[in-house]
């Protein structure tokens, strides 16, 4: 039923995976889902993402920056999004949509729930409990 320029892969490699979105155009994600992962990936590849406008890919997507979304979840709303994709896509610059992937980086979210742990636990005055209980371990 795909045209030509359409292949379904199956189960690829992380080394294939990066490699194809890499090459892409853009990264298609026409589901809703809570966050997005793929889309991440996508846009850390310095691919655009066209994602359907709900879920994660709010989270995700900055309109004309990394990607494009299509409000509704039909045929006619999708193929319209990618014609304008289509008619963008030489603004769209794969270092800067690179850029917007770093927010989610692990290093970023590690640094920052630990900071928020920190001062969650001196605001209720539970630093010295865990500092005596992980003092208590480390003796151990």
């Amino acid at each position: 039923m795909a045209r030509r320029n359409i292949s379904f892969l199956g189960k690829t490699s992380e080394e294939d995976w990066v490699k194809l979105l890499s090459q892409s155009r853009a990264l298609v994600f026409p589901g809703e889902e809570d966050f997005g992962m793929v889309m991440v990936e996508a846009n850390a590849c310095g691919r655009p993402v066209i994602a359907f406008a709900r879920g994660g890919a709010l989270e995700v997507v900055v309109p004309e920056l990394n990607g494009l979304l299509f409000k509704e979840a039909t045929a006619s709303s999708l193929i319209a999004a990618v014609h304008r994709f289509e008619s963008l896509e030489a603004r769209f610059m794969p270092l800067r949509i690179r850029e917007t992937s770093l927010i989610f980086d692990y290093d970023r979210f590690q640094s920052e729930i630990t900071s928020c742990l920190d001062e969650k636990l001196r605001e209720h005055g539970a630093i010295s409990d865990l500092q005596r209980y992980v003092e208590r371990r480390m003796t151990i």
